[in-house]
């Protein structure tokens, strides 16, 4: 049975003892684990269709201090992971969820670290808050957040790229290099890239938020 096309969910067990997820019964049990040796594309193949618990725990130390960062997000903010197809993937605060999109097959331990970032921002209350900030700051604050994990996944693919040199470059990765923290911000206020789930650039998305959250 495969779950490609479907979502499958990962919730966490009461007992940091017990093993880190709870797996669906809907997923096949899996010995595969992440190399921690030079792979090609043909054994990324095994990380399909999903991350098991061991996966995750093994493989985001691999990632350097980011993907240590992130376990440590999961661990202490009890956050859920759940897997979609061709959705984009996100981070929701209400649901402590985030959503991890299968179709980046090659990515989804960086994109984990990604989301990650989001999580921890918003349970230590560092993003702005849309209803107590002005229009501008609130997008500005939202799209260094948005920056922020940006980077972050990159430095992650960068970690794990010692172990798997033939790991593809993830988006912004050589703007990274050339330029910094500050070619990414670039990025994503010129609108360069846009979000993943509908295609808006990022400051056009959170200026429609915060005017829906102060309309009247």
């Amino acid at each position: 049975m495969t779950a490609l096309g479907r979502s499958a969910k990962l919730g966490l067990f009461e007992s940091a003892a017990e093993k880190f997820f709870r797996g669906s019964s809907k997923l096949p049990e899996r010995d595969a684990v992440i190399a921690a040796g030079p792979a090609d594309e043909e054994e990324f193949v095994t990380l399909l269709p999903y991350l098991s618990a061991s996966d995750i725990q093994e493989g985001l130390p691999l990632c350097g201090r980011e993907g240590e960062e992130a376990l440590d997000t999961l661990l202490t903010y009890r956050t859920k992971i759940q897997y979609t197809e061709g959705l984009g993937s996100w981070y929701t605060h209400d649901e402590n969820m985030m959503y991890i999109d299968l179709t980046h097959k090659w990515h989804l331990l960086t994109t984990v670290v990604h989301e990650a970032a989001h999580a921890r921002t918003a349970h230590e209350g560092l993003r702005p808050d849309i209803i107590k900030s002005d229009r501008k700051p609130y997008i500005e604050g939202m799209c260094k957040d948005e920056s922020n994990a940006q980077v972050k996944q990159i430095l992650s693919n960068m970690g794990y790229q010692r172990y798997a040199p033939n790991l593809p470059d993830v988006i912004l990765q050589r703007e990274y290099a050339r330029g910094g923290e500050q070619a990414i911000l670039d990025s994503i206020y010129s609108g360069r890239i846009v979000r993943c789930t509908d295609g808006i650039p990022y400051p056009q998305y959170y200026g429609r938020m915060w005017d829906v959250h102060h309309r009247g």
